[in-house]
């Protein structure tokens, strides 16, 4: 069936996912271990991992380096009860960006025309959906967008955003029931991670798409939330038809 807001859909499935982006895409070589799967461009300046030690899932991360073998710059990750939809969501976004032909093109496609930084590209997403998200606080401390119905959100750490080596989490995406805090999904970013794939992660929060699921994947506490309809299948004559 189909699920909307898909933020709330549940993880779904992670290796189908994986699957289809990596369909197709001879630049990313993938590499399985015990309790992990590796991702790595060609470039092997950018790192995907699936951690399969949670019972909840598999857990995301990804990671960009300066140089091969070299020092690590930023971090995404995606825990477990996040929707695989959105990690592949930034992913694909990554990937665009590293298949460009020039490194500024590359760096264009990564950080934006206009290289405004993440604060005010979250605040200009926020603000494109016309909804009443609501604001708290600042950058001095603890900035956050909160979704009308309180189930998605984005929360902006002021402190360690002016710590210019610091690799802890800056920017939250979540999405969840109220009430229920700990049950959130969180995809975090650390400082400087690539304008645009923070962006693209909000998205899914901001403009949110319905994801497939099958009935046993939804959270039973976020299905008094969502809308969900059949999916649409030809008609066997019309199938035959063709």
């Amino acid at each position: 069936m189909e699920v909307y807001p898909g933020y709330l859909a549940g993880p779904g499935g992670a290796a189908q996912c994986l699957s289809d982006f990596l369909t197709g895409r001879n630049d990313w070589n993938i590499h399985h271990s015990t309790g992990s799967t590796a991702v790595i461009h060609e470039k092997a300046t950018t790192l995907l991992e699936l951690d399969h030690s949670s019972s909840a899932g598999p857990g995301w991360t990804l990671a960009g380096y300066r140089t091969p073998n070299g020092r690590l710059d930023w971090t995404a990750t995606f825990c477990p009860r996040t929707p695989a939809e959105v990690p592949t969501a930034v992913l694909r976004r990554l990937a665009y960006a590293l298949s460009q032909p020039t490194d500024a093109e590359r760096d264009r496609q990564l950080w934006g025309s206009t290289n405004t930084g993440p604060e005010n590209a979250i605040e200009h997403e926020v603000d494109f959906t016309g909804d009443q998200w609501c604001r708290g606080g600042d950058l001095t401390g603890l900035l956050t967008y909160t979704s009308p119905h309180a189930t998605a959100g984005i929360d902006i750490d002021g402190l360690h955003a002016n710590r210019p080596l610091d690799l802890d989490p800056v920017f939250t995406v979540w999405g969840g029931i109220p009430g229920r805090e700990d049950e959130r999904w969180r995809a975090r970013f650390t400082r400087w991670t690539p304008t645009v794939l923070i962006t693209e992660a909000v998205r899914t929060v901001t403009r949110p798409a319905a994801y497939r699921r099958l009935s046993s994947q939804i959270p039973m506490a976020h299905r008094a939330r969502l809308f969900t309809s059949p999916l649409h299948r030809p008609h066997p004559e019309t199938t035959r038809a063709r």
